[in-house]
């Protein structure tokens, strides 16, 4: 008996032995196996990750030649997209335009362009990002963002828009491009017509964009003109709306200079040189009825010659006269020194 006991307590204790190095094994591979997995999907992310800003990068780049191309002086630049070129991955596009259209209150329009946009695109997973409008754009299933601006400026009430658009035919095998012009940088507005002429008031200034890249465009309208903004997201269209002012700027002066260096006004002959003013709109023009023709200076001014001007003179810097019959009907302000012969006339 007790040998017995002792023997079945000896295969016990090797029982359990042999089962809890089992275990270990096991486990140990489950553990293997669970670093090994979510080690593989950080690689992955990070791979994705690196992908996506060097497309980006190299859009960029392409954004940079392209402009150089359409709106600069460059005839040809060559770029390379630094992501697979496969024709899957990289390719062209003519998805997308823009409309621009001016409502003018007196019932008047005018369609100043509408032109389809074109796009190179770089498509990674759920990932696009694309070159479009002279803009870098990224789009995810969250939505779309603005990687770099397009060539659009709003200030002062001057809306500037040069546009380069993708065309061209062929694959884009290994992400190689040469950028070409296909044709020559037409201007749009303002141009010889009568509807299509600088300054523009009382209108409205619309400015459409269809892209897959629509809710970008629209946010970079509304942080860089200030103007309204309104989606219209079943047709995948933002609209930016420009107001011009109701009335066209009131002329203040006659002659206006922002240079520094003197400004010489000189008389000859029999005639003398003068500035004035008059409002076309109640009168035709007369030198007797001419007046307020206000000069405007940074820098220093000299009249000669018996130059006269018919309003005030505002000057930075000093004024002089030559002769002694020279003429200010107007107001005198000056920021440096003065020096006026003894027949010159000041009015005011």
């Amino acid at each position: 008996m007790p040998s017995n006991e002792a023997s079945m307590t000896s295969s016990s204790r090797a029982q359990s032995e042999t089962l809890g190095i089992v275990l270990l094994l096991g486990l140990t591979i489950v553990g293997t196996g669970l670093i090994v997995a979510f080690g593989s999907s950080s690689l992955d992310d990070s791979k994705h990750a690196t992908d996506l800003d060097s497309a980006a990068q190299a859009m960029a780049q392409l954004d940079s030649r392209a402009s150089r191309v359409g709106i600069g002086s460059a005839n040809a630049q060559h770029a390379t997209l630094s992501v697979d070129g496969d024709e899957e991955t990289v390719r062209r596009t003519d998805g997308g335009w823009m409309r621009v259209h001016i409502n003018r209150t007196n019932g008047s329009d005018a369609v100043v362009m509408n032109q389809t946009l074109g796009a190179v695109v770089y498509e990674n997973g759920d990932t696009t990002i694309a070159y479009q409008g002279g803009g870098v754009w990224r789009r995810t299933d969250g939505g779309a963002t603005m990687v770099s601006p397009p060539e659009v400026h709003y200030r002062d009430t001057t809306l500037t828009l040069p546009l380069v658009v993708v065309g061209g035919e062929g694959r884009l095998d290994g992400g190689h491009l040469e950028l070409t012009k296909n044709g020559t940088a037409e201007p749009k507005y303002p141009v010889a017509n009568a509807s299509k002429r600088n300054p523009l008031s009382d209108a409205t200034v619309n400015v459409t964009v269809e892209s897959d890249y629509y809710r970008a465009w629209g946010q970079f309208f509304e942080q860089r003109t200030g103007g309204d903004v309104e989606y219209d997201h079943d047709a995948g269209t933002v609209t930016l709306t420009l107001v011009t002012p109701t009335n066209a700027p009131k002329i203040k002066q006659g002659l206006a200079s922002t240079s520094p260096e003197e400004l010489v006004i000189e008389g000859g002959g029999k005639s003398s040189s003068f500035t004035d003013s008059y409002n076309s709109s109640k009168n035709p023009y007369s030198v007797e009825n001419g007046t307020n023709g206000t000069v405007r200076t940074v820098g220093s001014v000299s009249l000669s010659g018996g130059a006269e001007i018919r309003g005030d003179l505002v000057t930075g810097g000093g004024v002089v006269t030559m002769k002694n019959n020279e003429v200010i009907t107007g107001n005198l302000s000056y920021g440096g020194t003065k020096s006026l012969k003894k027949h010159a006339t000041v009015g005011g």
